[in-house]
C-alpha cells in the first residue's frame, strides 16, 4: 500500500508516482492506491499518475471501490479490494444485492475491453 490511508507523508513533495516507482523497484509485486480512510476512494488523478509511472506493473485500489465510482476507477487498475461499499458496515456482513450489482457491472466492463 503506497501512501496508505490514515497516514501522512513525511515529505509531502514525494508524489504518488514516486512512491509507486520506489515500491516497484524495491521488489513489490504490485501497488495499492487507497483513499484517506476506509470507504473513501482516491481521486482518479492518483490512479492515473500511478498507472502512468509503473505500467505494466499491477495497480490495485485498496479503499472506497463501489458501484458508483467503478466507471472512474476501473480504467486505471488491474484489481480491486472491496468491502465497505458492499457490506452493512466496515467489516460487517456482505449485502448480496450489492455484491451482485457490483459484479454484474465489473463483468460487463471486462467484456467490453
Amino acid at each position: 500500500d503506497i501512501q496508505a490511508k490514515y497516514s501522512e507523508m513525511v515529505d509531502p513533495k514525494i508524489t504518488i508516482a514516486d512512491s509507486a516507482v520506489t515500491a516497484r523497484d524495491s521488489g513489490s509485486d504490485g501497488v495499492i492506491v487507497s483513499g484517506a480512510k476506509s470507504g473513501s476512494s482516491a481521486d482518479s488523478t492518483k490512479f492515473l499518475h500511478t498507472q502512468k509511472a509503473v505500467t505494466p506493473f499491477p495497480v490495485l485500489t485498496g479503499s472506497g471501490f463501489s458501484l458508483e465510482n467503478a466507471p472512474m476507477v476501473l480504467p486505471y487498475v488491474d484489481a480491486v479490494i472491496v468491502g465497505t461499499s458492499i457490506s452493512e458496515q466496515t467489516g460487517g456482513p456482505l449485502i448480496p444485492e450489492k455484491v451482485r450489482a457490483l459484479m454484474t457491472y465489473v463483468q460487463t466492463y471486462r467484456k467490453s475491453l
